[in-house]
């Protein structure tokens, strides 16, 4: 719902400055957040300053923007050339029956681009040029007609054959089964290598009746030997049968085709022959048909080569896709969560070096725009809950503090300045500092803030300077040295003497 946004030093600058009235505020980290839109302009330009989104972000936009429109374009052509076509070049197959049937041409055509090139052919032929139609060509129907009873002869046979392999294959399927489980049956005989086949029973060893005369050993051995045998021959024979039926099927899936091709044909004789049924002469039937393919040929274009686009469309998708992911808010969102994990660890170190009330790791929520603290409990701890003004001014120095610190590191468009304004805050007095006294938590918790900025400085010097405007005059000699002016007694940045009345 809002313009393109374009980056500029005015976003940067809300990194920037910490008045005296912003350093203090506990629910918005940056100068100016307070308004709404600004506040979101912010939020869409953090990630190109802090790298999320590269300088090439743009530039490969409208590369993507520009491959999209050619795709589309390929996409409709090929679109229209299917349209133009037909489902599987049924009206042309269909003219060219018709054409045939009035004695137009015998040509044949299997695909669409045979088929168009003899209805075009046909569509050049004067009309008095055509031979009168012999009782070959007016007989279109009854080849057809002939055709389809082969087919369906074909159809037959092919069904029959293959319900007589599945049928052999389902004897095959019972006959191991059974051949099997006898087999196993029969293992057990040589368990009883010693029993006396004459008195007892070889599989049981249990004593015989006198009349009763049981197979020998032997003859059981004998017996599973050839089960084993035919059960292998019947399973060598298993993959042949399952050839057989691929095989089969195959050739009834072609037929099938064979047989809706050949019906499409006769009703399209049908339908021309229904047509010119009211002629009273053969030629002008065949003028009919000679104009709808003439119609037809006039109304199609000479299409190209539908191969050549479809290769064209798919390495522009292929392009499309790459920088689409690259591009993606998700990318994005992987990157922004990198770089705030490299912002917490500084974040987190300094928030413990100051002492700061919660404990626990310290994130820059980019949307929001503050810092969160994640809390052994497992909720969440917003800056604005954190209690006191101290706790405030900390989390915006620390958040400034990381937030240049990446900046300068990663060389990122940010000015190399970062004023604060009264971060001891204006009730501070500055002769406190003279002589303080160790049970002066105050005082220590303001060292250890100026001392943590006067660090970071050094660190990144002379790549980043650090401006204060403080009511305190601390006495250690790292914060003497780096005092240059003391607005006191009559001294001001704006002299008094300055006549201000013409000021523009």
């Amino acid at each position: 719902t809002r313009p393109p946004l374009s980056a500029t030093v005015r976003h940067a600058l809300a990194f920037c400055f910490q008045p005296q009235d912003e350093i203090l505020q506990r629910g918005r980290l940056f100068r100016g957040t307070d308004d709404g839109w600004f506040m979101r302009a912010v939020q869409d330009a953090l990630p190109y300053f802090l790298g999320a989104i590269d300088d090439d972000h743009v530039r490969k936009r409208e590369k993507l923007r520009e491959l999209q429109v050619r795709l589309r374009g390929c996409e409709r052509e090929i679109a229209e050339l299917k349209a133009l076509r037909g489902d599987n070049a049924s009206k042309a197959m269909n003219l060219l029956a018709q054409a045939r049937d009035v004695g137009l041409t015998s040509a044949m055509a299997t695909i669409w681009e045979g088929a168009d090139a003899i209805l075009r052919t046909v569509a050049r032929t004067p009309l008095v040029d055509v031979p009168p139609p012999d009782g070959q060509g007016s007989d279109e129907f009854a080849r057809l007609s002939a055709e389809r009873r082969a087919l369906l002869e074909k159809q037959r046979r092919l069904r029959e054959e293959m319900g007589a392999v599945q049928s052999f294959a389902d004897e095959e399927r019972r006959y191991t089964q059974e051949a099997t489980e006898q087999h196993s049956r029969l293992k057990t005989v040589g368990i009883f290598a010693d029993a006396d086949p004459q008195s007892s029973c070889p599989t049981c060893a249990q004593a015989l009746p006198d009349d009763k005369v049981p197979p020998s050993k032997a003859e059981l051995e004998a017996r599973r030997d050839q089960l084993a045998s035919r059960t292998r021959v019947v399973a060598e024979a298993t993959p042949r049968l399952d050839r057989a039926v691929t095989s089969l099927e195959g050739e009834l899936g072609t037929v099938q085709r064979e047989l809706d091709r050949n019906r499409g044909q006769m009703q399209a004789v049908r339908v021309a022959q229904a047509q010119v049924a009211a002629a009273e002469q053969e030629t002008t039937k065949r003028a009919h048909i000679l104009g709808r393919i003439s119609l037809y040929a006039e109304s199609l274009p000479d299409l190209p080569d539908a191969t050549a686009l479809e290769r064209k469309a798919a390495s522009l998708r292929e392009q499309c896709d790459a920088l689409g992911q690259e591009l993606s808010d998700e990318a994005v969102r992987e990157r922004m969560q990198s770089i705030g994990s490299l912002l917490s660890q500084n974040l987190s170190a300094w928030a413990q070096r100051l002492d700061l009330e919660h404990k626990g790791p310290v994130r820059l929520d980019d949307r929001k725009l503050i810092l969160v603290t994640d809390t052994p409990n497992g909720r969440p701890v917003p800056m604005s809950e954190t209690g006191s003004g101290e706790n405030w001014v900390g989390y915006h120095v620390l958040a400034h503090l990381a937030l240049h610190h990446f900046f300068t590191q990663q060389r990122r468009p940010v000015p190399r300045i970062l004023f604060l304004d009264q971060a001891s805050q204006i009730g501070y007095p500055p002769d406190r500092a003279i002589n303080p006294t160790a049970a002066d938590d105050e005082h220590q918790r303001l060292v250890r803030l100026f001392k943590l900025i006067f660090d970071v400085a050094g660190e990144l010097a002379p790549h980043l300077q650090i401006v204060m405007t403080e009511h305190a005059d601390l006495a250690e000699g790292w914060y003497q040295t780096a005092v240059v002016e003391r607005w006191r007694n009559g001294a001001a940045l704006i002299p008094a003497d300055w006549d201000t009345s013409t000021a523009e």
